[in-house]
């Protein structure tokens, strides 16, 4: 009997009852209830091998594609990386050029003798920096936060399938 054809052998419950005590050993050897997960790129196992008996070959087919998937996705999650970092780093320039301006003008300005409006120019850039670490300080908190909150909380165990709930009877 093959393996696809377990799930048929099984006796129905109604049945079993107008099979005598002692010969229901011979019909009933074991009944087995297994419930598997498998998550990945790649079929299961036992897949594979089905797909290799049925055309040869394939199994080093199936692997290969996966390969080149996991490559290309990998590749791409690089440059999206790569563009961020280069994106936060253009910001960062992009600010000092201008709070550096803002620094110039402020002291500029305080030496042609508009002490308030130079010292605007200048805290304006320290405000600026300042509220952007306190910004960033306090949003990286919560994700801590957020992250041990949903570490501590206790797993749900996977329900079953409908028809593993149902009674025997």
């Amino acid at each position: 009997m093959a393996e696809d054809d377990f799930s048929e052998s099984l006796i129905s419950a109604d049945l079993i009852q107008y099979i005598p005590e002692e010969k229901r050993g011979e019909f009933i050897r074991e009944i087995v209830l297994q419930v598997e997960r498998y998550s990945g790129n790649i079929p299961h196992p036992s897949i594979v091998g089905r797909w290799e008996r049925i055309m040869p070959g394939s199994a080093d087919h199936i692997l290969s594609l996966s390969e080149n998937h996991q490559e290309h996705r990998m590749e791409i999650e690089r440059r999206v990386f790569d563009n961020f970092v280069k994106r936060e780093q253009l910001g960062m320039w992009f600010y000092f050029v201008i709070a550096l301006v803002m620094i110039v003008g402020g002291v500029i300005i305080i030496l042609s003798g508009h002490s308030t409006v130079g010292l605007v120019a200048l805290a304006a850039p320290v405000a600026a920096l300042a509220g952007s670490f306190l910004y960033s300080h306090h949003s990286t908190r919560q994700e801590l936060r957020a992250k041990r909150q949903s570490l501590q909380q206790p797993s749900i165990a996977p329900e079953l399938p409908e028809s593993a709930n149902q009674d025997d009877s």
